[in-house]
């Protein structure tokens, strides 16, 4: 979640973190067609902005 602090102001990180947490805890147990989990699919988006 360091990638935040990058493009996000300090006072945005929490919330950030949390929607982040909600997700995670929302979709525990999901899997994509694959059979990764779902949540995952949200690190690879960060890790393809994080390029950029």
């Amino acid at each position: 979640m360091d990638f935040f602090d990058d493009i996000f102001a300090w006072g945005e990180k929490p919330t950030f973190e949390k929607a982040y947490a909600v997700a995670n805890d929302a979709h525990k147990g999901q899997l994509r067609d694959e059979g990764s989990p779902y949540i995952t699919h949200i690190d690879g988006v960060i890790d393809i902005l994080k390029m950029n």
